[in-house]
């Protein structure tokens, strides 16, 4: 597994991607060169790989960078990504830019199964990127089938555009955590907070807003 945060996002896409593909018999994204079995290929060099479809294709084409957010999949103030990002410190936002290319083929005498094929491609990612991070993705409003060399050889390709969401932390998380064991990613990020037992100096109290100049405890 990859161990940057892209490369995580990116394989899990991948995953949920081909086993969606496989379950309602559609074809599988074509082998690369040694035989290990499709996968979501990332960066504009793969775009020259005079290969055949179908293939999907994720290349970075630039980022915005945006006042401090929550990136979550999580609606929930509560959940462990959201507590993560407190203890890492989210200092900024990055919206991550993809130009994505899904050139699919159906081999068969028909032009239109071509279609077919190819909006099963992109819709699959479109449905695996709701499925996996709802919230922190964006996607254009619309898409295009191009025409270029090896895809006038065989099949069709449609063109979209999407954004990720992502958080800019104030450090950085560590190389390869989603590769570690639960506990131990547990560890990394509770050794950010502060022991069980240290408790906050002193009271908080609030003025009470009738002008009386009376106060009362405030949060615990």
């Amino acid at each position: 597994m990859s161990g940057g945060a892209l490369g995580t996002i990116i394989a899990a896409i991948s995953e949920d991607v081909v086993a969606k593909l496989a379950s309602a018999g559609y074809p599988p994204l074509t082998p690369d060169a040694s035989g290990n079995a499709g996968k979501i290929l990332v960066g504009s060099a793969a775009l020259y790989e005079m290969t055949a479809p179908p293939r999907i294709i994720f290349e970075p084409t630039g980022s915005k960078f945006g006042t401090a957010e929550y990136a979550s999949a999580s609606a929930s103030l509560s959940t462990t990504e959201r507590r993560n990002q407190n203890a890492l410190r989210t200092i900024a936002a990055e919206d991550i830019e993809f130009t994505v290319r899904c050139w699919g083929a159906a081999g068969t005498e028909d032009p239109v199964d071509d279609y077919d094929v190819t909006r099963a491609l992109y819709h699959q990612v479109r449905a695996s990127l709701q499925s996996l991070m709802p919230g922190a993705f964006s996607i254009e409003s619309s898409g295009k089938f191009t025409v270029s060399s090896n895809i006038n050889r065989s099949g069709l390709e449609y063109v979209f555009g999407v954004t990720f969401l992502t958080p800019v932390m104030g450090d950085l998380v560590p190389y390869a955590i989603a590769n570690r064991t639960a506990a131990a990613r547990a560890t990394i990020v509770e050794d950010l907070y502060a022991p069980s037992d240290v408790g906050a100096v002193g009271t908080d109290r609030l003025i009470l807003p009738d002008g009386s100049g009376s106060s009362e405890p405030g949060c615990d």
